[in-house]
Order: structure tokens, then sequence, then C-alpha cells
């Protein structure tokens, strides 16, 4: 059964790879005879995985390298079968019925570009809008706007193989986009790129989002981009879904501290100042300034000690950034996985 109400339906989704286990031996015979029987292992990529997609959502998917994000992309877009489960976009089954699928569909994976490398970045935005049957008028009412959105109207005569890294993938981008796709899957569109070019391509996909209602699914190591652009996460760990929902949701979930900055002058009390330090985990310190981490539960305590015991120039508290958190709990998984075995 397919839910209209959904670009995106997945249900109990389960993919396994095998790969060769690397050889332990130091024998250089044994190495040799190995290369043509190696010992195989299961990976298990994707763990019977279910989610729901809206028409227009701008979604983050987040995990570790391995986590099986790329796995479910690459499904999605039909390129991978899974084991079991079922795949729905659109109302297809994107590796069923991928001819009639991919007219619909947009993809970016990190730095491959699907732009033909030694001809200028006009033609090949016109190659696309022919493959994708479009009428020429069309067709060039739709370059002229994404080349403008997307500030690339002053490449559109270069060839793809002068271009920078980052004018190149604001080039892909725009042709992920010449045929006006309802759902754009995106692989690390950023990586690699200065702040100027990530600037640029976040506020694109910003614009476009809004204002074509496209559905966009975001992978990427880089939680700026997440920060920026996405209202809703879904974190991936070892093929399993382990948070879907609201971003602001997913950090006051898993904020267990903030850093407390403080600038002071003198100390007027020095029992409540050194008290009031035991509680705080510092990270810097100098003659009259410290940062430090402050478990959430502490934090309001923490800071009125401070300003009764000391007298303050400045004081900053601040939540921590989204890659933290990310960073916490992958060490957190890891030390739990530890603990198990």
């Amino acid at each position: 059964m397919i839910d209209n109400d959904f670009s995106i339906s997945v249900k109990k989704l389960s993919k396994k790879f095998e790969k060769n286990k690397p050889y332990k031996g130091k024998s250089k015979i044994g190495q040799f005879f190995y290369y043509f029987k190696p010992e195989k292992e299961t990976i298990q990529a994707l763990d019977e995985v279910s989610l729901d997609i809206s028409p227009g959502e701008f979604v983050g998917i987040v995990g570790a390298n391995g986590a099986g994000k790329t796995t479910l992309i690459k499904i999605l877009v039909g390129i991978l079968t899974p084991d079991s489960g079922s795949a729905n976009c659109l109302g297809k089954i994107p590796y069923g019925d991928r001819e009639k699928y991919v007219k619909d569909i947009g993809v970016i994976f990190g730095r491959r570009t699907i732009l033909e490398f030694h001809i200028p970045v006009i033609e090949s935005l016109k190659l696309y809008s022919v493959i994708y049957d479009l009428k020429e008028k069309d067709a060039e009412d739709r370059i002229k706007f994404l080349a403008k959105t997307i500030d690339i109207e002053d490449l559109l005569d270069t060839p793809v193989r002068k271009l920078s890294m980052g004018q190149s993938m604001r080039c892909n981008i725009a042709a992920s986009f010449i045929n006006k796709p309802k759902i754009v899957y995106l692989d690390e569109p950023t990586i690699g790129l200065d702040a100027l070019a990530k600037e640029r391509i976040r506020a694109f996909l910003k614009d476009i989002n809004q204002k074509e209602k496209v559905t966009i699914l975001l992978t990427t190591h880089d939680m700026d981009d997440i920060e920026e652009l996405c209202d809703r996460i879904i974190f991936i760990n070892q093929g399993k879904i382990l948070y879907d929902g609201n971003l602001k949701e997913f950090k006051k979930k898993y904020i267990k501290d903030k850093e407390v900055i403080v600038n002071y002058k003198s100390i007027l009390n020095k029992k409540l100042f050194t008290d009031t330090l035991k509680n705080i985990e510092i990270t810097k310190q100098g003659e009259t300034y410290f940062e430090g981490k402050v478990k959430l539960e502490n934090v309001n305590n923490a800071i009125s000690c401070l300003l009764q015991s000391a007298e303050v120039i400045d004081l900053d508290v601040k939540e921590p950034s989204l890659e933290d958190i990310i960073k916490e709990l992958y060490r957190t998984l890891k030390d739990s996985k530890e603990e198990l075995k």
C-alpha cells in the first residue's frame, strides 16, 4: 500500500553486505593464498529502518561513517535493492520503477560530477533539459532561473574541467534541479568547500525548498549544514534509527551540559567561589578568566553563586553545537558497545 500523504515511505528496510576480512597472518605465502580465498564477514548496513517523509520536508540524516546513511540514500534513489522491507517514493518503487521514477528526482553524491567534463556548463544543462523532455522555452527559463538563483551566470560558458570545486558543485546542483524534481537527494553536497561556497549553496537550497516545496534529504558530516537547513533530523547508528524528529527537540534531549565563559575583576567570597568551581569542569583558565562545562541541572545555581562570589565583568553561557552533541553521542555509543562486550 502506498500512502499518498508521503513523498517517501520506508517500511522495515534491511540490507546486508559481505566484505573480506583483513589478513592477520605474517606469512607472505599465506597472504598470497588468502587473496584468492579470503574469509568473509557480513555487515548489517540497514536493520529494519522505517520512516515517512512528507512533501516539502527538508530532512537531515546524520551518523558516523558506515552507519548506513549512504546505503539508505542509494536504495531510495534506486541504485541498490534491499534484502527485505519496502521503499515507496512518489508512489513508485525506486529499484523497480527506476526509469519512470528518476524523471521526478535529483541526486548529488559528494564530489561526483553529473556534468560533461569538457563542454561548457550551459551545454550540459541544455543536455539535461533534453533528457528530461523539457520544452525549449521552459528549459531556457529554467536555466536562467537556476543560474541567477545559485549565482552561476558568469560560469555558463566555462568548460566544467576549468571550474573550482565550489563552482562545480553549484553547477551540479543546478543540473539536479533542472527538471523541477519533487525529491532531491544530497549526499555531502558541501564536502571540501570553503565558507563562501557553502553559504551560497545553503542559501540556494533553503530558497528553492521554500519556493518549490521540493522534498530534500541531506546526508552530511557538516553539522552546520544540518543546523542551517533542516527542521527534522534522523540519527542512524549501525543501520538502526536511534532518533527521528525535530532538530530542536533532539538538541534538548541530548544536551547534558552548557559552557560558561567568565571574566571577573576580583573574588568577593573565596569559599563560595572555590565551592562553585568544584561543580564546573574547567577547560581553560587564566588569572581572572575561565571557561568550563556545567551540568544542565546546575547551570542556574552556578551562575547565581559566581555573581555572588566574584566581581564579574562578563559572563556568557553557551549551548554545545550540534557537532559537539553528535560527537558526544558517538563516544557514548562506543563506550556502551565496549561495555556490552
